[in-house]
């Protein structure tokens, strides 16, 4: 499914591009990236405010950005509608304005209306902007096209992106991490989606049609193995289903699982998501590589900052002192 998708070769789009060592996160929005207790409707009543837990999650995101700098992007794959009359996505956003603004995590790009368009983040004078990619959503339909034509009998959303993400990460050495929990996940939860099936083939829905798969084309497994891909299932529809647990148990090198955040402090999507990339670093070389270059190169940049900073302000002070003593002798030699 992946294999015969020549796309992106040139002109790569900024947003979803990779380089060496680089981890994308496509998310949902949510009960998953926004886990159910920042909902005003769920929020515990130990929890005074959206705020109080909301500041300590996402500044972990945010942290995590700022040490790998552009090496890990987020991209917000929701069921929300935006453009034409729909402004749902945009409210997110609304929410992150509540948050310091050292604790928010950058989006990269958001996928409204479960794959259908991808629209850009832009920041205009702290205002956050959507703004729909018309070029990257012509190239986006041209691989949902690609995709319907191979009849698996399941239909094309969210997972779109992976599939695109994933080409990518395979040439690069990367990683793509993906994240739901609701029935509009299935497609983008299911490993199935990403893997290169004969056409007409079935992308199956339940384990027996999983096991009869594996035993019919034992190179499903390798291929499955080979997938730079790592699959968070939050707690939520999906989590509940035997399928997907039946996926969990399968192939737990791909699959993990967390909670709900209830308590403030508690990040478990974060959690699976630093453990994700740690495990990949063990996988692949190259990846882990290019990921420790990048830390060293932070700091490194650091260590010299703690040097010169320090020299900075002693100059700056200096300076001003010396200033200070060359106005006063010029003053006094002016005074009768």
């Amino acid at each position: 499914r992946i294999n015969n998708i020549m796309l992106y070769q040139h002109n790569k789009s900024k947003n979803l591009s990779f380089n060496a060592g680089q981890t994308t996160l496509i998310t949902d929005f949510d009960f998953t990236f926004s886990p159910k207790a920042f909902d005003d409707n769920y929020r515990p009543i130990y929890i005074k405010s959206y705020k109080e837990i909301a500041e300590p999650y996402f500044k972990k995101f945010s942290d995590l950005q700022k040490k790998l700098k552009d090496s890990f992007k987020i991209f917000i794959s929701t069921g929300r509608k935006q453009g034409a009359g729909y402004h749902e996505c945009e409210s997110i956003f609304d929410n992150f304005e509540i948050l310091k603004e050292e604790n928010r995590p950058k989006i990269d790009g958001v996928i409204e209306n479960n794959g259908e368009t991808f629209f850009n983040v832009e920041n205009h004078n702290g205002k956050i902007i959507l703004n729909e990619d018309k070029q990257k959503n012509e190239k986006r339909n041209i691989v949902r096209e690609q995709l319907k034509e191979k009849k698996t009998g399941q239909e094309v959303a969210k997972d779109l992106d992976v599939v695109i993400s994933l080409k990518e990460a395979k040439e690069n050495n990367d990683l793509v991490i993906v994240s739901g929990d609701g029935a509009n996940d299935r497609s983008f939860l299911n490993i199935y989606s990403y893997i290169e099936l004969p056409k007409g083939t079935k992308i199956p829905q339940t384990a027996k049609e999983s096991e009869s798969l594996l035993a019919s084309m034992p190179d499903i497994k390798k291929q499955i193995s080979d997938l730079p891909v790592k699959i968070i299932i939050m707690e939520g529809d999906c989590s509940k289903e035997e399928y997907y647990k039946y996926l969990v148990k399968t192939f737990p090198n791909k699959y993990k699982t967390g909670k709900q955040a209830i308590r403030i402090g508690e990040a478990p999507l974060f959690d699976n998501i630093e453990t994700s990339i740690e495990e990949y670093t063990q996988s692949n070389k190259k990846y882990a590589d290019a990921l420790k270059n990048k830390r060293k190169k932070n700091t490194d940049i650091n260590k010299l900052l703690k040097i010169f900073i320090p020299i900075f302000i002693t100059i700056c002070v200096l300076s001003f002192g010396i200033g200070f003593l060359i106005y006063n002798k010029e003053k006094n030699k002016k005074k009768p």
